[in-house]
């Protein structure tokens, strides 16, 4: 992105937000543009049962900031310290177990990750990256349907 356009690039996207809602009946969430986006892209933690299951890191395709669509690059992930504190207080928040949460995490203007969605309905898990979430998922989801706790001990 051209950061002397970033303004209107942001208002064009917004416009299209909102004929997309008016259009379409398309209902969208408008997110601040965090400039971490581009260069260190979004990091979304997945969690089964509470437990830490894998990471991936996404990034937009060349010339694009939108880290969730076509060309958009997908690969497994490293949290920091910083990230996985971030997320466990997003988790902490939420007054509900969940089976499953992916906290995507921007890299804000400071350095420190910055919420951008707590997904808990999810119809991709990305475990051709990180096959080694399946069995913690299983394993929460099992607990769920024998009407156990899906939260680890």
């Amino acid at each position: 992105m051209n950061h002397n356009n970033a303004h209107t690039d942001r208002k064009t996207a917004l416009t299209l937000y909102i004929a997309g809602i008016a259009i379409y009946s398309v209902m969208y969430i408008p997110q601040p543009f965090l400039p971490g986006i581009e260069t260190t892209g979004e990091l979304s933690l997945f969690y089964f049962g509470g437990k830490p299951a894998h990471v991936i890191r996404k990034r937009p395709g060349a010339g694009k900031w939108l880290a969730n669509v076509d060309g958009a690059q997908f690969a497994r992930g490293e949290a920091t310290a910083a990230d996985r504190a971030a997320a466990g207080a997003v988790l902490a928040a939420i007054p509900h177990e969940l089976l499953y949460a992916r906290v995507d995490l921007v890299e804000g203007a400071d350095g420190r990750p910055r919420l951008i969605e707590l997904e808990a309905i999810e119809p991709y898990l990305f475990f051709a990256f990180a096959p080694e979430g399946a069995p913690i998922f299983a394993d929460a989801l099992r607990a769920a349907v024998e009407g156990k706790s899906v939260l680890s001990p």
